[in-house]
């Protein structure tokens, strides 16, 4: 459950989608960049911390975190 911008500013953005209601957190703990927070157990994705890297969508047990 994760995404941001950086370096590698891209035009895409990274989005939790509603699924995420587990607050499973795995997102959150293996984003490089720290661009994920929790809040009331459903992911944020800080956009201004994102690189596009993907982990929080591979990551993700549920699908929840996509790339628009």
């Amino acid at each position: 459950m994760c995404a941001m911008w950086s370096a590698h500013h891209t035009t895409s953005q990274s989005y939790v989608k509603e699924i995420c209601e587990f607050g499973y957190g795995i997102c959150k703990k293996n984003c490089p960049e720290g661009a994920i927070k929790l809040v009331k157990a459903v992911a944020v994705i800080d956009q201004e911390k994102c690189t596009q890297c993907g982990t929080c969508i591979e990551k993700c047990p549920r699908n929840a975190i996509v790339t628009l």
